[in-house]
């Protein structure tokens, strides 16, 4: 199989195509076109019918083919029609036609007209002549003369509402170009060829042996019914679903064969014939050229049948996928799973007719029998039909002795049962085939090691020839599925004498090379098996070891099934493994936690059950740091949402279990107990937070759901009870519980649970007993207030009273600081206005009106955590404060010095209260003298001083003189960059002040280099005299980081000096020779980053249109330095900009005659160029050609042949792709075979060795393509 050309250059046909059909075929594509057309009528709504007999060889009184139903404009005129097929090979002459029409008799010169013709003619229709050969060059006026002199010779006046019309070799290719299933139908009756794999009906049929009677039932009767029926609607999209074995891909083919339109307009294909990247063109070229089909996909994966859904919305495309991928599907597809339970008598009729059992005198108990145990699985059914030879009664009483009963008919290979029952444990093995090999080799050394590897290999082959076997690719596994269930529970329950080490070795081994996955997705299907109990007792034997659950991922996936099959038993196995433990222990040694908590998660959905799993997910919690939503606390919260709740456990019930821990002695316990309420009082947006099996489906409809809005309102009602109790009681960590009810008020106060009396009162406890220290509740009630509060008046009044609740003007300053300045939340009015901002303002000018000092605990939680508003706050106090500043600044200072260095210092209050003062204010040159001497304060001074716009040459001064004696670190300068600090200040003094710094303190320069660029940012005209300031900036190694990395700033203003040419040319051109050097020295003298590599060939980009060939010189340079890994990285960007592309790089700017008389005097070049440029161009028409300097440097390499051919690969395989990567390696493929078609030798044989290599490359992806998909699919 392999990538194939675009479908518009092989799903067109051409007049000679039609040419070849022969007599028996042209007839044929007429019952294909009228087919097709009488489905399009269908969708439509409007009434169509045609006949084309089968025997054309008979008198068929002028009639070939009749058509009943809408005009075709251009193929058929009338309602009526009559067609004749001619598949002549020569002209189509004037008696030829005649004689079509009004033969002359034998032995009478008298002209008859067919009768069939006379008919259509007096019915006013139209007679329709497809001629399979040359263009007719006959108008039609000059066809309906021709008509009309014949037919009244026979006696017959042609009325002028009748149709005559001939269609040639074109006019026949142009409608048979409308439908799919009839191009396909020429190119395999003519051609032969069959790029995309298509199959019409009867091809179908031929390949996969349809021959054999088939049997139905009224379940599939009707299922067929309903797809014919959805097939009348333009855009029909249907997914047919089962389990391998259940018989999808017949009961389609029954179904479409049914329906002579259907059957006639479908083609046919299949996803392990062709690769997903195929099928799009092809649905795409469908699409574009508006060609009816019906197109029916057979294993065709999820999402590529979710992704040709949407594709076939708005085309005349129809749609059947088949697949045993079980997924539930909406509008706009049909979904149809086939349920073997609904086709017991499909396999009851099936064997009823077989021959050999109708010869056995006791056949009525054995097919029921046999019945019994091919649980409607028709392939089960076939391959006892297979057998022949007597199976007696006892063969037949349970599945594996059946299997027993036919390897000892056939005991050439004794061994192929032995094998059979060990691989029927895996739903698939393989994947590779050193995999493939390296599973078989350990599976018999667990399970069967007195079977040798030669002997398994034979029964292997044994196993395939008896249709037990199904291998794919380097995939192998057990069919059909019932059997395949039936080998596993006796293989698995013949492990009963292991011992617990035993088994945990076993299934150490099987995680260990990658098959444990594959063992426990063989547990989920065993559900039914009649040695459930057996196979439990079997499973529950490492367990006997009560660290095994927690000890490695063997366990916790072991579990996972047990979960499944058994759940008490696995509730059981959990508790001892992890009610012991304390929760710091848990957190230790649970390895797996992930298959701990879905197994957990699955046993919370029983209701019984609810209870003793959700405790153990509330302990796993407890003692968990991870923070992604599907850890145990993300499962445990969404056992607790109203909606998809995961459980079956009505919800008042689930409250029972975080009352209980809300009383235990562990804090963390508690704590995690708390989190839950946030997930109580979700009031939307609710989905599933566990990936489901199939299994689960049916659970997910079946979760607890409420009745009415009544039972939610209890639950949330009797939720907030249980959080208050537990705030008023003022446990340890009650604030977190305040934090959590506040966040999430709105599921009380927009709800008529803020209108109930006894909720009312509740919420006044809570607010009186934190004393308004609830910023969560009051941020959530003004934003209700503001944007979602009700038209209800009694309800909104309500929501204000809560607010008067927690805004009570006698509550302490300190709680006031809190509520309105440090984290009052983000409020703005309609147009804007920053509410909170004037609440805080409004809260300062009412403290000094009052004249309320700041306390020092006041103060101190000003300067520590997030502050909202503190800059605000503190700007008022700065401006009409005068009086007391300087003891504010003094008290404020004292407790700055008491913060923690640990904690989250915060200087917004006191930035804001020098802004207030402004810059000429005199207390500000005193307050920052005072820090800037003080070793602990020093820290404060850029931000400080950088409050408003420095006016005092004094005050940059300053800054330098703290930070040239190491008071403040160097980086602290990045203060500077707040605000607009240096605006007002001339440029001489910024500049002498950096120089200063620079030279005192080299490693300041990358800080200095970001805080220019914000200035140059804005103030855009000032950076002349700043130009040899940042000349030498840009040339200190101390703007590198120990990683080989550039500031982005540093690259930012390169590249501008780079482009600025405002200086002479000379001194230009001095100064780019000396950066291109200092560049070239550190490329190949340092470590240096990839990312930088990178922007200096971006940088390369502003000046090569001045300075190309001295950066090839910087390249020779590096070539002489052997730093070939930099000179990939500066290389890099032209391996994807062709050049003749718009957006050029470094390279592509230089002339090609520049850069081959460069390559000519460095030959090493060739090679690093072939491996890092562009080799080809690609056209709008998708068209690829060689880059001609590429194909110069080809020729021009001193290298053999071979080895340019793997520098050629190499970049040529250097590709991002989506999907297979087939598809991108055909258009290598193509391009390659031009270097093939040239006359020159050396690419000729450069070519033949990267056609070599693609083909090889394309076997290897698409064999592994398939292995992944066989893989993932079981």
């Amino acid at each position: 199989m392999s990538p194939v050309s675009s479908p518009n250059e092989i799903l067109q046909l051409s007049s000679k195509d039609i040419e070849r059909l022969d007599e028996h075929q042209l007839p044929k594509l007429l019952r294909y076109l009228l087919a097709a057309e009488a489905n399009n009528a269908r969708k439509k709504g409007e009434d169509a019918s045609y006949y084309v007999p089968e025997q054309i060889n008979v008198a068929d009184g002028g009639s070939d083919g009749n058509w009943t139903g809408p005009v075709i404009p251009g193929f058929v005129p009338r309602n009526e029609a009559l067609f004749q097929c001619k598949a002549h090979t020569g002209t189509l002459t004037d008696a030829i036609f005649k004689n079509e029409l009004a033969p002359k008799t034998p032995r009478k010169e008298e002209y008859i007209i067919k009768p069939k013709i006379k008919t259509i003619f007096e019915q006013k229709g139209a007679y329709i002549l497809l001629w399979g050969h040359h263009t007719i060059n006959w108008s039609p006026r000059e066809i309906r003369e021709k008509a009309e002199e014949r037919l009244k010779k026979a006696g017959f006046d042609l009325s002028t509402e009748a149709e005559i019309l001939i269609l040639d070799s074109n006019k026949i290719a142009e409608w048979a170009n409308r439908h799919l299933a009839a191009v396909r139908y020429v190119i395999s009756a003519t051609i032969g060829s069959n790029p995309y794999l298509l199959k019409t009906c009867d091809e179908w049929e031929r390949q996969n042996a349809f021959s054999k009677a088939y049997y139905d039932n009224d379940y599939l009767k009707k299922l067929s019914t309903s797809i014919i029926g959805e097939l009348n609607k333009p855009n029909a999209c249907i997914r047919i679903t089962g389990s391998s074995g259940v018989g999808k891909t017949r009961f389609i083919f029954e179904t479409i064969r049914g329906d002579q339109k259907t059957a006639y307009t479908a083609v046919f294909l299949d996803c392990h014939d062709r690769y997903s990247r195929d099928i799009f063109d092809l649905v795409n070229y469908l699409e574009s050229t508006e060609m009816s089909t019906i197109l029916i996909i057979d294993n065709c994966p999820t999402e590529m049948h979710k992704s040709l859904e949407r594709r076939t919305t708005n085309s005349g495309l129809c749609l059947i996928t088949i697949s045993h991928e079980i997924e539930q599907f909406g509008a706009p597809t049909m979904p149809i799973n086939l349920d073997s339970d609904k086709m017991r008598d499909v396999v009851v009729n099936m064997l009823s007719e077989d021959p050999y059992l109708k010869s056995n005198s006791n056949s009525s108990p054995l097919i029921e029998k046999i019945a019994n145990y091919a649980e409607g699985y028709p392939s089960m059914a076939k391959l006892i039909l297979q057998e022949k030879r007597t199976l007696s009664e006892n063969d037949l009483s349970t599945k594996t002795k059946f299997f027993d009963a036919l390897n000892s008919a056939r005991d050439n290979v004794p061994s192929a049962h032995i094998v059979a029952q060990t691989l029927s444990i895996f739903t698939i093995l393989g994947g590779r085939q050193d995999t493939l090999n390296q599973h078989l080799d350990a599976v018999r050394n667990i399970f069967c090691p007195d079977v040798n590897m030669p002997d398994m290999q034979m029964s292997i082959d044994e196993l395939k020839k008896r249709n037990i076997l199904r291998e794919e690719g380097d995939t192998i596994r057990i069919v059909p599925p019932p059997l395949a269930a039936a080998l596993a529970s006796r293989q698995i329950c013949s492990l009963k004498r292991c011992s617990s080490n035993a088994l945990q070795s076993k299934f150490a081994q099987l995680s260990e090379i990658g098959l444990l996955e594959k063992f426990t997705n063989r547990l989920t299907e065993l559900e039914n098996s009649p040695e459930l109990n057996d196979l439990i007792s079997v499973l529950g034997i490492p367990f006997q070891d009560a660290d095994y659950l927690v000890s490695g991922h063997e366990g916790a996936l072991i579990f996972r099934s047990l979960v499944d099959l058994a759940p008490p038993t696995a509730m059981d196995i959990a508790e001892r493994s992890l009610v012991g433990p304390t929760t710091d222990q848990l957190n230790a040694d649970i390895k797996p936690r992930r298959n701990l908590v879905i197994g957990l998660e699955k046993l919370a959905w029983n209701h019984d059950l609810f209870q003793r799993a959700s405790s153990l997910l509330l302990r796993l919690a407890a003692g968990e740091n991870e923070t992604w939503a599907n850890n145990a606390t993300g499962s445990l919260q969404q056992l607790f949402h109203i909606y998809l709740s995961g459980t079956s456990c009505p919800v008042i019930e689930r409250l029972e279990v975080l009352k209980k821990y809300l009383k235990s002695d562990d804090e963390s316990i508690r704590t995690t107990a708390i989190k839950i309420f946030a997930a109580i009082f979700r009031m939307s947006h609710f989905m599933k937070g566990v990936t489901v099996s199939l299994s689960d489906l049916q659970k997910t409809k079946d979760d607890w759901k409420p009745n009415s809005n009544d039972e939610i309102l209890r639950y949330w009602e009797q939720a907030f009870f249980i959080l208050k109790e537990f705030i008023v009681a003022k446990k340890s960590n009650f604030r977190e519980a305040l934090k959590i009810l506040g966040e999430n008020l709105a599921t009380i106060s927009e709800t008529p649970l803020i209108l109930q009396p006894n909720i009312d009162t509740a919420f006044k406890e809570i607010s009186d007993t934190v004393q308004g220290g609830w910023t969560e509740a009051l941020t959530s009630l003004k934003h209700t207030l503001r944007w979602n509060s009700p038209n209800n008046e009694e309800h909104r009044k309500a929501q204000q009273s809560w607010l008067n609740y927690l805004e009570k003007g006698s509550w302490p300053v300190s709680v006031k600081i809190t509520n309105i300045v440090s984290l009052p939340g983000w409020h703005f009015s309609d147009d804007n206005i920053d509410l909170s901002l004037q609440e805080a303002q409004k809260l300062a000018h009412t403290l000094i009106a009052d004249k309320t000092s700041l306390d020092g605990e006041i103060l101190k939680s000003l300067m520590i955590g997030e502050q909202q508003q503190a800059w605000g706050f503190g700007e008022i106090y700065g401006k009409e404060n005068n009086e007391t500043l300087e003891r504010l600044f003094d008290a404020s200072f004292d407790q700055w010095r008491a913060i923690s260095s640990r904690d989250n210092k915060n200087f917004s209050f006191l930035s804001g209260v020098m802004k207030g003062m402004g810059a000429m204010h005199p207390l500000r040159a005193k307050i920052l003298d005072r820090i800037s001497k003080d070793s602990v304060l020093a820290e404060l001074l850029v931000p400080l001083t950088s409050s408003v716009k420095i006016e005092n040459f004094s005050d940059l001064d300053r800054i330098v003189r703290v930070i040239m004696e190491d008071a403040i670190p160097p980086q602290s300068i990045l203060g500077l960059i707040q605000g607009l600090p240096l605006s007002s200040l001339p440029t001489t003094k910024i500049c002498s002040c950096m120089q200063q710094l620079l030279d005192g303190k080299p490693e300041i320069a990358p800080f200095i280099i970001q805080i220019l660029y914000i200035y140059f940012f804005h103030n855009e005209w000032e950076y002349a005299p700043f130009r040899e300031l940042i000349r030498t900036l840009l040339l200190m190694d101390e703007n590198w980081d120990s990683d080989g990395n550039l500031p982005t700033d540093w690259k930012n203003l390169a590249s501008r000096e780079l482009k600025e040419l405002h200086d002479e040319s000379d001194k230009k051109q001095e100064w780019v020779i000396k950066f291109l050097k200092y560049i070239t020295e550190r490329l190949y003298t340092e470590n240096v980053s990839y990312h930088t590599e990178k922007e200096i060939s971006k940088l390369f980009e502003d000046i090569v249109d001045g300075f190309g060939n001295e950066i090839l010189d910087t390249i020779t340079q590096l070539i002489n330095n052997r730093n070939i890994l930099q000179l990939r990285s500066i290389l890099s960007d032209s391996k994807h900009t062709p050049f003749d592309a718009s957006n050029k790089t470094w390279l592509t700017k230089i002339p090609q005659s520049t850069l081959f008389d460069w390559v000519e005097a460095n030959p090493e070049i060739v090679d690093i160029l072939l491996e890092s440029i562009a080799l080809y161009t690609i056209s709008d028409q998708d068209e690829w050609q060689w880059e001609p300097f590429v194909l110069k440097l080809m020729k021009q390499s001193t290298q053999p042949p071979i080895k340019v051919a793997q520098i050629i690969d190499a970049n040529l395989g250097s590709f991002g792709s989506t999907g297979s990567r087939l598809p991108y390696w055909e258009k290598r493929e193509k391009l390659v075979k031009k270097l093939i078609a040239s006359d020159e030798a050396k690419l000729i044989e450069i070519g033949d060795v990267l056609l070599n290599f693609i083909k090889e490359r394309k076997d290897y992806i698409q064999r592994e393509e398939k292995n992944r998909k066989n893989w993932n699919e079981h």
